[in-house]
């Protein structure tokens, strides 16, 4: 009779060999993390989005988020989920969440870096101004990471 321990090992074997899990490396997220930048860069060195920036509310920088979300979900959809083979084995939430995540926070981490790497943090009134300008770039970064994913 077989213990527990080697019921649960061979329940693994089994889902893995059923549903292998999609590969999503640290490769990605750099090649994410480099195309952020550059589409990023080209952003917030307009002046306009340093200026437009010093008026947005909390209304703007809770929309500007949500549209964030939203064209990350669907660049996900339809540039990653698109090719994957069963479906109902690899739920789109599944797919959706490390994604999301991933790309997010690169977003967000690129945006910190350019504006602090050229050193718009020293023009911006405030540190309140800062977190504007990181907020709304983090829009045009995010979908600098999701293109990373259409060029694999």
């Amino acid at each position: 009779m077989a213990t527990l321990q080697q019921q649960l090992s061979e329940l693994k074997k089994i889902l893995l060999r059923a549903n292998p899990p999609e590969h999503f490396s640290a490769r990605e997220i750099v090649s994410a993390f480099i195309i952020s930048l550059i589409v990023g860069v080209s952003f917030v060195m307009n002046t306009l989005l340093f200026k437009a920036s010093e008026s947005l509310t909390a209304k703007h920088l809770i929309l500007i988020i949500f549209a964030t979300i939203i064209l990350l979900t669907v660049e996900i959809y339809y540039v990653g989920y698109e090719r994957v083979r069963n479906k109902v084995a690899r739920p789109f939430c599944q797919f959706w969440l490390k994604r999301f995540l991933s790309f997010y926070s690169v977003s967000i981490i690129a945006s910190f870096l350019i504006v602090y790497l050229f050193g718009i943090d020293m023009l911006a009134s405030s540190f309140q101004h800062t977190l504007r300008i990181v907020i709304a770039a983090s829009l045009p970064c995010a979908i600098g990471t999701a293109l990373s994913d259409l060029v694999r």
